[in-house]
């Protein structure tokens, strides 16, 4: 690959991962939160700080399948921004920002959240595909 077609393909990376996440708050499975896990490394670290730090497929895997799905009513992901480095035939880092539009799953229903905030992120090429090594989001701002 070309590193514009790396390029693109972190990118298309990226959208999936706001796709599939969303997919798995919205309308949750086991099948959602398999398709979001498959994004990741197997020894991949998703650190979204105040919402938890997950390291390896297990625990990100878990994460999607029990975890957000309990605390999530449902999630629109905007990623924007991006700044892609190729670092490597096999690895690369990004910077992203990020809107999230959510709804905390409670009883009676909460009033849905905006968030703001960033990505900081490593990939790595596995079997030809691009893959999250790391993902460390950092929140912003949180409004009501």
């Amino acid at each position: 690959m070309s590193r514009l077609e790396d390029i693109e393909a972190i990118r298309v990376l990226k959208a999936l991962y706001a796709e599939r996440v969303d997919a798995n708050h919205n309308n949750h499975s086991h099948a959602t939160a398999i398709a979001a896990t498959a994004l990741f490394t197997d020894d991949a670290i998703l650190d979204l700080g105040p919402f938890g730090r997950y390291e390896g497929r297990a625990q990100i895997l878990n994460a999607f399948d029990t975890i957000f799905p309990a605390g999530t009513a449902w999630s629109h992901h905007y990623i924007v921004n991006p700044v892609i480095e190729i670092t490597s035939s096999s690895t690369a880092t990004g910077r992203w920002y990020f809107l999230l539009f959510t709804q905390p799953k409670t009883t009676p229903p909460s009033a849905a959240l905006t968030v703001h905030g960033s990505y900081a992120e490593k990939y790595q090429q596995v079997g030809g595909d691009w893959k999250f090594k790391e993902v460390i989001g950092s929140l912003t701002a949180l409004t009501m």
